[in-house]
């Protein structure tokens, strides 16, 4: 009878060790475990040397944010034609939108709900250290108004060209690097992974890359304007990539309040601006648009277009929460006057309240 009970005490100890090897839960939780546990490590720059009087790390690795946006596209074109200088503004209507984002530890992936009625899609993923941080963007932008004189654009419909259907497709990949990583902390200011004690401001440098594609609605062009202005934008491509170089500053008063400025600004290393210019006539007999020929113009190539981002923020701290608003412009100015200019300007401000866990 001992005999037997110890051939089942030993069967029952091979099984428990065989199934605590082989148990598929166990073996996921671990891989799990490992995963997260080399994602923690990678993401929390352990290696980023930080003088901590003057930032610290959260003690909660999430932050969870809810906010609402304004955004919107600004560019103004000068194209020489035949001796005469024609103007166009454009605009995009406002967006407003609603949206939430989860951050770990620097690496943040937000959701947005439009609440205007213009149609469109934005998707942004960022990851933010101290030391270095890039932004990946994708716009689709519908709807813009257009004037030949630029208060028009703030005035009633009345004063200002309906586009319809015009849309604008772009990428957008920005990064940069922080000179003064060790007391400074950009993402204090936006991503709120880390905190800023005290005031400190560095240098910084960066990259960026922009992809665009403004397609003209020409179909609500009337009769009048056409034969006022005899060409018309159709296309546009916007490419460039450019180096930066500015200055940001964090200042801390009494250990709540963070206020940032930065302004970035950058000289184009290679730039591809072409638009695709279309001859407009009326028909006398029928009085409609009558669509002529396509002129293919590029603007001229110089060193000295430039590019550049402006930052702003106001941010309070409770305990394990935030408040704060925000707002950054991306702009760039390209070509000769003599020739044709490009201005643009995309900018977005945002409230928003964000908590710790």
């Amino acid at each position: 009878m001992k005999n037997h009970l110890v051939k089942i005490a030993s069967v029952c100890c091979v099984t428990m060790s065989l199934y605590s090897v082989t148990s598929p839960a166990q073996e996921t939780n671990s891989w799990l475990h490992n995963t997260i546990e080399k994602l923690d490590a990678l993401l929390d720059a352990r290696s980023i040397t930080t003088d901590t009087d003057y930032v610290a790390r959260p003690r909660q690795p999430w932050t969870l944010k809810a906010r609402y946006r304004l955004a919107s596209n600004y560019f103004s074109t000068i194209d020489n034609y035949g001796g005469n200088d024609y103007k166009y503004f454009f605009e995009s209507d406002f967006r407003t939108s609603a949206g939430v984002s989860a951050n770990y530890r620097g690496l943040s992936v937000s959701l947005s709900v439009k609440t205007s009625r213009q149609s469109g899609t934005e998707l942004t993923v960022n990851y933010y250290n101290n030391k270095f941080g890039i932004d990946l963007g994708y716009t689709n932008t519908t709807h813009f108004s257009a004037s030949e004189n630029f208060a028009d654009l703030w005035r009633s419909d009345d004063h200002k060209d309906d586009l319809g259907d015009t849309r604008l497709t772009a990428y957008s990949l920005n990064g940069y690097y922080v000179f003064n990583h060790s007391r400074f902390s950009f993402p204090a200011a936006f991503s709120h992974s880390w905190i800023q004690k005290r005031s400190a401001g560095s240098f910084i440098a960066g990259f960026s890359f922009y992809t665009g594609e403004f397609d003209v609605d020409l179909s609500l062009v009337n009769p009048k304007k056409a034969v006022e202005l005899h060409y018309w934008i159709d296309k546009a491509n916007m490419n460039y990539v450019s180096v930066n170089f500015g200055y940001a500053y964090n200042f801390v008063i009494k250990r709540r309040w963070l206020l940032h400025a930065s302004i970035v600004p950058g000289i184009m290393l290679w730039k591809n601006y072409t638009a695709d210019v279309m001859k407009l006539d009326v028909n006398p007999s029928t009085g409609k648009v009558v669509y002529g020929e396509i002129i293919r113009e590029g603007w001229p190539k110089r060193f000295f277009d430039n590019t550049g981002t402006i930052r702003l923020s106001v941010n309070y701290s409770f305990s394990k929460s935030f408040v704060g608003f925000s707002t950054v412009h991306n702009f760039e100015s390209i070509g000769d006057k003599d020739v044709g200019t490009v201005f643009g300007n995309r900018w977005m401000a945002q409230v928003y309240y964000g908590i710790r866990l």
